[in-house]
């Protein structure tokens, strides 16, 4: 692991990065998942197979978290099971169709995943909460999709490393398997939040209220584009101050909700 003392950033490998999840050995699993799988148990569009084929590199099962090797409990309830977490890395051929990967691996695997994506020197995050079909036997429904920011691994600032110290296992904050999801999901919004902010903040309380406030943020961040860009096109000057205007009501309230975050 080389440090950086001039930019206070760090250089990781791949496998240093693994050692901040700090999961134990006996997890191990390191087999290849065949796009067959995806073929067999989803239901795919041109666009995923297109995704799969053109996007999608290959697959390891890098780990699968048990009772019997993390400490940490099952959970099962009326909807949700939480029986067991697999990590899983995905290699990419390029960043094109990530987001369309992300949804079509958690929709075909059944069981909660972190996964793990990674081309050459960069990687990003992903996990998406799940609950039982309400109309359909055995079948789980994705609920939310949760994704990172790409990092650089030769760039890696203390930022990036305080999130990936709050994926590890060992924070001890949790008893079961839903309530360490529940804590990734934490650190997944406060990443979703230092993209606004500037600053990583993990909070474990108050959750759906902080979702709330950083969707707001997002459609307020998207507006302010929006109107910018129709600024920059107009010729009239009257509609120019109208736009003016409106964009600095947009930004007047972006501010007020990054506060909050």
């Amino acid at each position: 692991m080389n440090k950086s003392i001039a930019n206070s950033k760090i250089k990781l490998s791949f496998d240093d990065l693994l050692t901040y999840l700090k999961i134990p050995d006996k997890c191990l699993v390191g087999k290849r998942i065949y796009k067959k799988l995806f073929y067999d148990n989803a239901t795919l569009s041109y666009a995923d197979k297109k995704a799969l084929q053109e996007n999608l590199d290959h697959i390891i099962w890098s780990y699968v978290l048990k009772t019997e090797d993390t400490g940490i409990s099952e959970y099962k309830d009326d909807e949700r099971e939480y029986l067991e977490i697999s990590v899983l890395t995905v290699y990419l051929k390029d960043e094109r169709k990530t987001t369309r990967l992300v949804n079509l691996i958690h929709r075909a695997i059944p069981y909660p995943l972190l996964l793990i994506f990674n081309l050459q020197d960069r990687v990003f995050f992903s996990i998406a909460s799940k609950r039982m079909s309400k109309s359909e036997k055995e079948a789980t429904v994705v609920e939310e999709y949760f994704e990172s920011q790409f990092f650089n691994l030769n760039d890696i600032s203390d930022d990036d490393l305080e999130f990936f110290k709050s994926l590890s296992l060992d924070r001890k904050r949790y008893f079961n398997f839903l309530e360490l999801y529940r804590d990734w999901e934490a650190a997944f919004v406060a990443q979703g939040c230092f993209k606004h902010s500037g600053k990583l903040n993990i909070q474990y309380d108050n959750l759906n209220e902080r979702k709330e406030l950083l969707t707001l943020c997002q459609n307020l961040k998207n507006e302010i584009d929006t109107q910018s860009l129709l600024l920059k096109k107009e010729k009239q000057m009257d509609k120019k101050i109208e736009l003016n205007t409106k964009i600095y009501e947009l930004k007047r309230k972006y501010r007020a909700c990054v506060k909050k975050l």
